[in-house]
């Protein structure tokens, strides 16, 4: 299972593999709706509006489709919203576009790249400052969490131009895995791969250091989302944990929502619960705390 979206009335997901599938079921439960098959590697997947949009990373030289774009309904079906001859590595939705942070091939393959599209548009993209596998976005600016030296980037959409560094110390140990906005927008919260939980502002003018929500019991992290009151993350293991965002004055707080899970992945939060897929391809949920 990887990544989940919600809207007001359904769960939307994506199955990972070459022969991925996108799909759908209604919040109170019943039967899935299947939205799309055959999709190469699926990753992430976001939902703006009546729009269903996902990442693909089909095989094959040349230009290739980087993300996928369908309507809630299923009807009409998936298109492809940009191409390149990048590799798609994760996904996200900002700046009025898709936002993608990707691998080169060929000549370029050890080269990662931070780029943008519109549907229809051309893919533009800049090379990072290092190494990253976790990426937000905003509608002026993307982060990503740099894992060369563990900082947080920043890059103004849709010029893709540098920015400050949002986090360049107290950022954690080790890589981030996955991170997102707040409801205000006002700073980005991440997780890293031994178990940290951060925020730091995105004003500049607010100061490049981290602050530490909580740490984790040791596991392998996965994704991560939010709400006004807690940050919300899954372990590939068996536990999914909501971390407050205004924290104890000790800090270290977290809640366990959710345990003994069969390798819990994709998580999402609407105004009244908590959802999240696992390996067996089951949807879960529990109330919010």
């Amino acid at each position: 299972m990887q990544g989940i979206a919600v809207d007001d009335k359904r769960v939307y997901w994506v199955t990972g593999g070459q022969n991925g599938s996108v799909l759908s079921v209604l919040k109170t439960g019943g039967g899935l709706k299947t939205l799309a098959t055959l999709q190469p590697s699926p990753m992430d997947i976001a939902v703006l509006g009546t729009n269903l949009y996902w990442s693909v990373v089909p095989g094959g030289a040349g230009p290739q489709c980087m993300a996928m774009v369908a309507s809630t309904s299923g009807n009409p079906g998936p298109s492809c919203v940009t191409s390149s001859t990048d590799d798609t590595v994760r996904m996200t939705l900002g700046g009025g576009g898709i936002v993608l942070l990707a691998q080169g091939t060929g000549a370029n393959v050890n080269n990662e790249y931070i780029g943008f599209a519109t549907p229809g548009s051309m893919y533009t993209n800049v090379e990072t400052n290092g190494v990253s596998q976790a990426v937000a976005a905003s509608e002026q600016e993307a982060m990503l969490g740099n894992r060369s030296d563990y900082h947080v980037d920043d890059v103004a959409l849709p010029g893709l131009t540098y920015g400050p560094i949002l986090c360049m110390t107290n950022c954690g140990t080790a890589a981030s895995v996955d991170m997102t906005l707040d409801v205000s927008a006002a700073n980005i919260l991440w997780i890293t791969a031994n178990g940290g939980v951060y925020e730091a502002p995105i004003l500049p003018a607010a100061g490049s250091a981290g602050t530490l929500l909580a740490e984790l019991p040791a596991g392998t992290f996965q994704r991560m989302a939010r709400d006004a009151s807690y940050a919300y993350v899954t372990g590939l293991g068996t536990s999914v944990f909501a971390v407050p965002l205004a924290p104890a004055a000790d800090g270290g707080a977290f809640l366990t929502l959710a345990s003994g899970e069969n390798q819990p992945s994709g998580i999402a939060v609407d105004e009244s619960a908590v959802y999240w897929g696992t390996a067996s391809g089951a949807i879960r949920m529990t109330s919010l705390p």
